[in-house]
């Protein structure tokens, strides 16, 4: 029981420092816009200090914040007006997300 208990846990750490390097990578992508990185770097120290859980409603919310920040990089490399406008929105949702998630501990 523990081993199966630590595996999830080590299942979502390695999760959320997946979720920790892309962030970088949209910090990379969004450099022309200072609202936007620093945005990024605000939730990139959220999503920092996540606690990891063998929960799986709490692994849930991990895979959630993971795909908007994979939208938010497809969002930044087409860089289009309506990319952009769908860019704030996704970004608001991963607010959302990593505050319900927190909620949830």
């Amino acid at each position: 029981m523990w081993k199966k208990n630590n595996d999830k846990i080590l299942n979502d750490r390695n999760l959320i420092e997946e979720c920790e390097k892309a962030i970088d990578t949209l910090i990379i992508l969004g450099e022309a816009d200072d609202e936007l990185t620093s945005n990024l770097k605000i939730i990139k120290e959220k999503v920092k200090y996540l606690v990891p859980s063998n929960d799986e409603k709490i692994y849930e919310f991990d895979k959630r914040i993971k795909n908007l920040i994979e939208d938010m990089r497809i969002a930044l490399v087409k860089a289009d007006r309506e990319s952009m406008k769908k860019l704030r929105l996704i970004l608001a949702d991963l607010r959302i997300a990593i505050v319900d998630r927190n909620s949830r501990i």
